[in-house]
């Protein structure tokens, strides 16, 4: 009799363990929370002709706790300033909050057509 109450002690120590685990996994801290984030590049990022809360980092930021910006502009260059689209991205960064934690840049898909001019043979 001694060793069946051990081993219903063992069982019930172990299920006890395992629920202290589960209840330690959720109470774990996002530490993203809190956390500013800002996307910069063009289309995108802008998530053209739809809302940007549709993009990927939007709702990356949302899930963590996070504060988003985004910095996305239809058309837009990294290197190439144009009278339609705006100053490149290498200029626009200076628009973007100075107290940003974390700092994503998509872009150079309205470069590429440049390709030709940027030196080389």
């Amino acid at each position: 009799m001694t060793h069946l109450k051990i081993f219903l002690l063992l069982i019930v120590c172990a299920f006890s363990a395992q629920a202290a685990n589960a209840q330690n996994s959720k109470t774990t801290v996002d530490e993203l929370n809190g956390k500013r984030i800002g996307v910069i590049g063009d289309s995108y990022v802008r998530n053209h002709k739809e809302p940007f809360e549709n993009t990927w980092h939007y709702k990356f930021a949302k899930k963590h706790g996070m504060e988003y910006f985004n910095y996305g502009k239809n058309g837009n260059s990294i290197a190439y300033s144009s009278p339609r689209w705006g100053k490149a991205m290498y200029l626009r960064y200076a628009e973007m909050a100075d107290s940003l934690d974390y700092v994503i840049v998509i872009g150079g898909h309205n470069d590429a057509f440049k390709l030709d001019s940027i030196g080389g043979d």
